[in-house]
Order: structure tokens, then C-alpha cells, then sequence
């Protein structure tokens, strides 16, 4: 996944590319809250909804291009782990049932470090990896490319894909792009 720098930094846009750098999908906003993922031909694949929480705390809920459920990343942390520490801890949910969990660590003073963040399944297994590396642009604001590595076939690839979007997205709501709070210049 790569961030699509705008002109005026204004979207929340990025490109999933496969291992050979071509562009199979976009995900696009359709408005504050709401993430369409785009065929190459523009056809709806999929949907994100970024959940009424302000800033880090909500959910994000995943639909199919019919818009029916497929399930949401729920954030875990409670009050005082929201205090102390940037990184949100977040269960892959389909239905009322937990099928794996992982960590966002959005650290804004630590925004050049790389991020290897594991999905697991409920048993503890590694089902994938998110991976995190700054790629300069030519803008003052910080941008990230992202790369999931899995390890195994999984029955819920929506839910991966939605994984990295959340690691994009609240990195730019965090670090950078049009809501952020810290630019190359802070």
C-alpha cells in the first residue's frame, strides 16, 4: 500500500500494488469517514467506515462492494493504555466472533522508525505482517508505504487489507496529511 500524495494534501488516498509495484487497487474517500476500495477499472470492491469515535479511538467497519458486513477492527485499549501509549491495540472481528488481533503503532516522535507489526490468529499464530517504511516526498508532510506480508492463506483477506489501510490512515490522521498534527518541518 502506498499513500497517493495529493497536490494540496487534502485526501486520505493510497494504491495497493502487488509484489511487483503495479497498481491493482485504489482506496479513495467518498467523505470524512467513509473509504471505497476501487478496481483498476473503478468498480467497487469493497468499503471502510471509520466509526463516530474522535481521532484514534474508533472502529472501522468493512463491507463488501454490496455493501454487506464483513466484519471490523475494534479498538482494545482502554482509557489508561490511551494515555500512556500512541500504539492502538485492535481485534479483527467478523460477525461476534474474534479471528485475530494486532497493534497500530502510530508514534509521532518516532515517525522515520520502520514498523514490523504482526496479525495473529486467536491461537497466537502469525497470519501476517504489517510493514512499515518512510518514503521521502516532496511535500512537508510525512508519508509512509506499506507492505503485508502473509504468511498463510486466511478466510478473511478483507480484514488484512482493512489492517494496513488502519496502519495508513491513522498514521496520516497522527503524522500527516490533512488532519495531522506534525509535519517534516514540526
Amino acid at each position: 500500500m502506498r499513500a497517493l500524495p495529493q497536490r494540496a494534501d487534502i485526501d486520505v488516498a493510497c494504491s495497493i500494488e502487488n509484489a511487483h509495484r503495479q497498481q491493482i487497487a485504489q482506496i479513495r474517500p467518498i467523505s470524512n469517514r467513509h473509504y471505497v476500495l476501487l478496481s483498476q477499472h473503478e468498480m467497487a470492491l469493497g468499503f471502510f467506515t471509520r466509526g463516530s469515535g474522535s481521532g484514534v479511538r474508533g472502529n472501522i467497519d468493512v463491507s463488501d462492494a454490496s455493501h454487506r458486513p464483513v466484519g471490523r477492527l475494534c479498538r482494545t485499549n482502554n482509557y489508561w493504555q490511551r494515555i500512556r501509549s500512541s500504539a492502538i491495540d485492535i481485534t479483527l472481528d467478523t460477525g461476534q466472533q474474534i479471528v485475530g488481533q494486532t497493534r497500530v503503532s502510530v508514534s509521532p516522535r518516532a515517525r522515520f522508525a520502520p514498523i514490523n507489526e504482526p496479525i495473529v490468529d486467536t491461537s497466537g499464530g502469525v497470519v501476517a505482517t504489517v510493514q512499515r517504511q518512510w518514503r521521502y516526498v516532496d511535500t512537508s508532510v510525512t508519508f509512509y508505504d506499506y507492505t503485508l506480508q502473509c504468511s498463510r492463506p486466511t478466510n478473511h483477506p478483507q480484514l488484512l487489507l482493512a489492517t494496513v489501510f488502519a496502519h495508513y490512515l491513522y498514521d496520516r490522521l497522527v503524522v500527516g496529511g490533512p488532519f495531522g498534527t506534525n509535519t517534516n518541518f514540526a
